[in-house]
């Protein structure tokens, strides 16, 4: 898990932002594949980046959490299968580490004043060189 997680509202612009629609559209009620292959994503990168349960990510989309279970399982399936939903994943994935930068920059600020325990992707020698 990155240092500094991801929440849903990033998820939901970085989604929003490489399809061109509104949030609205993200949590529109539509079942329309166009929409719900959208759906999928958001909730594939939110299930892999946020520490959401099914319960409150189905709050966010406006779902219930057995329709967010389907949309996890159907997102993992079409990635395997689907070499556009595929593509389509990685580019809002990439879209997301672009926003990273800034929340490294702050996870290290804490790290160096005592506020968090060392991440992850951090070595030692990078953390003792903070300190």
């Amino acid at each position: 898990m990155n240092a500094a997680p991801l929440g849903f509202k990033d998820i939901e612009s970085a989604v929003c932002a490489y399809f061109q629609i509104g949030p609205a559209q993200l949590r529109s009620v539509t079942r329309n594949q166009i929409f719900a292959r959208r759906r999928y994503i958001a909730v594939r990168l939110a299930r892999e980046l946020t520490p959401l349960s099914l319960p409150a990510l189905g709050d966010k989309l406006h779902r219930d959490h057995t329709t967010i279970l389907n949309c996890e399982r159907r997102a993992a399936e079409l990635e395997s299968t689907d070499a556009e939903f595929f593509d389509q994943l990685a580019a809002v994935r990439k879209i997301l580490d672009q926003q990273q930068p800034h929340k490294k920059r702050l996870a290290r600020a804490q790290l160096a004043f005592g506020g968090l325990t060392k991440p992850k992707s951090v070595s030692a020698s990078d953390a003792e060189t903070w300190v």
